[in-house]
């Protein structure tokens, strides 16, 4: 398995497996354009846009335009629709018309020039940094200390000096809180995950971290979601999604308990209300 950066200056060692690729991919084309002309009933009407760079390899376009010369273009309307291109031999018994989307109105480069982003982006940049960090160091990652997590998750979110020692803060906050600490070790614990993903109702959720622990008569699962700002159990939205990775986790716990709670980046644990 290898990456590449360009098939055109692909490693010589690569060059065998990468003409096998292409000749399988232009064998799926075939197969594809077989398909499309073999289950139409009626009319079969082709359409393209004009490429930047023409593709080294043929595709439908190209094979129908070139190697069969008997197909005939749709007519265009005066009116603003997208060009037709070629159809099928005999000519359509019904106009058909491709409207065009209106042009993509862009802000001028020089009205974002020296612009910074807005703050909401920057304080969401901080969280998965620390989303990141505590993934790593609450998974035991072979020892990694904590301010090596934060100085690697903060650059792969390049954040800045300030936004980097926030992070850190928050970090050390979590680590350090006691509420947070049967969480994270101890000899109630008894399984933890993070970024647990669920399929429920047609959904995938991921869970920050999912725990279950040892209460002397029974275990019980937990089901904690990072939110970094104060007070999180007062925005509704919140204790809504929380409530619906409850939900997709009870029917997997064999009827053990399962509480919720936000971790804040004060490293407070905050338990969402019970149902009912």
């Amino acid at each position: 398995f290898a990456f590449i950066a360009s098939e055109r200056q692909a490693a010589p060692s690569l060059q065998i497996v990468l003409e096998r690729e292409r000749q399988a991919r232009q064998r799926e084309e075939l197969n594809g354009l077989y398909v499309a002309m073999t289950r139409a009933r009626e009319r079969l009407v082709f359409s393209a846009t004009q490429p930047h760079l023409r593709a080294a390899e043929r595709g439908w376009w190209q094979r129908l335009g070139e190697d069969a010369p008997g197909l005939q273009p749709l007519e265009a309307r005066p009116e603003p629709v997208a060009q037709a291109g070629p159809a099928a031999a005999s000519p359509p018994a019904a106009e058909i018309v491709l409207k065009e989307l209106p042009p993509l109105s862009r802000p001028a480069a020089a009205t974002l020039a020296g612009r910074a982003p807005p703050r909401h982006a920057d304080a969401a940049r901080v969280g998965e940094a620390v989303h990141r960090a505590l993934e790593w160091l609450t998974a035991g990652a072979g020892g990694l200390a904590a301010a090596e997590a934060v100085a690697a998750a903060a650059g792969s979110f390049g954040l800045d000096a300030g936004q980097r020692e926030l992070a850190r803060r928050m970090v050390d906050a979590v680590l350090a809180s006691p509420s947070f600490r049967p969480f994270l070790d101890g000899d109630s614990l008894r399984w933890a995950g993070n970024e647990v993903a669920l399929s429920w109702q047609g959904q995938v959720l991921r869970i920050d971290r999912l725990v279950q622990l040892d209460r002397g008569q029974g275990a019980e699962w937990w089901v904690l979601d990072y939110k970094l700002e104060h007070a999180p159990e007062q925005l509704a939205a919140y204790r809504e999604q929380l409530a619906r990775y409850c939900e997709a986790v009870r029917p997997l716990a064999g009827g053990a308990p399962v509480r919720a709670a936000f971790v804040t980046g004060q490293g407070e644990v905050v338990e969402l209300d019970p149902p009912g």
